[in-house]
């Protein structure tokens, strides 16, 4: 599920579904698709989130080794979702 294909209908009984291997700059939301790769290997962020039936929360962004200005060049889709972020 690629975030420029969608968004997607989610089956009967799913609310939120949540998205790697597409590498994005900032964790972000498309409909109910939540995109959190941030390309970890080459910019040393790593997203974690926490979610409940009313939508993602607590997302935390983990900077660790790696080129952070790497993720300027990741795409965006939808709607940035908000972080608190952590060097490592």
């Amino acid at each position: 599920m690629r975030p420029y294909d969608g968004p997607f209908d989610l089956p009967p009984g799913v609310t939120w579904s949540v998205h790697g291997h597409t590498p994005v700059r900032e964790p972000c939301r498309l409909g109910a698709q939540v995109y959190t790769d941030l390309g970890a290997v080459v910019t040393g962020r790593l997203c974690l989130a926490a979610l409940d039936p009313a939508g993602p929360s607590e997302l935390t962004v983990i900077e660790g080794e790696g080129s952070a200005r790497r993720a300027r060049a990741l795409p965006m889709f939808g709607v940035s979702l908000p972080s608190a972020h952590v060097r490592a």
